[in-house]
Parts: structure tokens; sequence; C-alpha cells
């Protein structure tokens, strides 16, 4: 098994559409949708996704427990897919970044503890 290397491409999580039913976004705010309507929304849903990640798109439709033990419904439709070179070169120097602060804050100690017990002997 190969050790993990942050340099390697990465999947990423690609959400289409994810709301509740009382959010902006919520495809039938004017009431209960029909099945057709509900079909029709779906597949419009799915012609988004690029053509070669369409058998592995994932929809959850969840309940969303609310105030005074009142549930409504959630809908999130997603899929992974490889990052794109931006986002691999993003990620990459985002983790750099945070690497390279790491190092400078252990330094940072390193001299402090190095001061404080020099001048101790």
């Amino acid at each position: 098994m190969s050790e993990y290397d942050y340099r390697d491409r990465q999947e990423t999580n690609v959400t289409v559409f994810s709301a509740e039913k009382y959010d902006n976004d919520w495809p039938w705010s004017d009431g209960v949708p029909t099945l057709i309507e509900v079909i029709r929304w779906l597949q419009d849903k799915l012609n988004e996704v690029p053509e070669e990640y369409r058998a592995v798109t994932h929809c959850e439709i969840d309940s969303v427990s609310s105030w005074e033990s009142s549930h409504y419904a959630q809908i999130t439709i997603e899929y992974r897919r490889p990052e794109t070179d931006l986002e691999m070169s993003n990620r990459i120097a985002s983790v750099e970044a945070v690497q390279a602060r790491e190092l400078i804050r252990e330094r940072e100690k390193y001299e402090m503890l190095r001061a404080k017990f020099e001048n101790k002997e």
C-alpha cells in the first residue's frame, strides 16, 4: 500500500443541488408538485452533470428536524470526480502555505525555548 502524498490528484465532491424545503432554492415553493414535475426536475438536475459522471451521481432525500419536533425535506444531489489541474494546484498551494506557517511557528518556539534554557546554564 502506498503512502498518502498530498501532491497526488484527489477526488472532489461536486454538489449539483442542496436545499431544504424552506430555502429560497427549493424548487416547489408554490405547493406540492406532481410526480411528473418531480421527475422532470430530477432529469434537469441529472442533465447538469457531465455524462461520464451521471451513473455515479447520488440523490439524498432526508428529513431535517426543526422546531418542536417538526420535520421537513432536504434534497442533495452530488457526484465525485477527479479534481481539475487548477483545483489541484490551489489545494497544494493551500497545504504548503499551512505547512510554511507551521514551520515558522515551530522555529519561533524553538528559538524561544533555546534562549530560555541556554541562559540558565
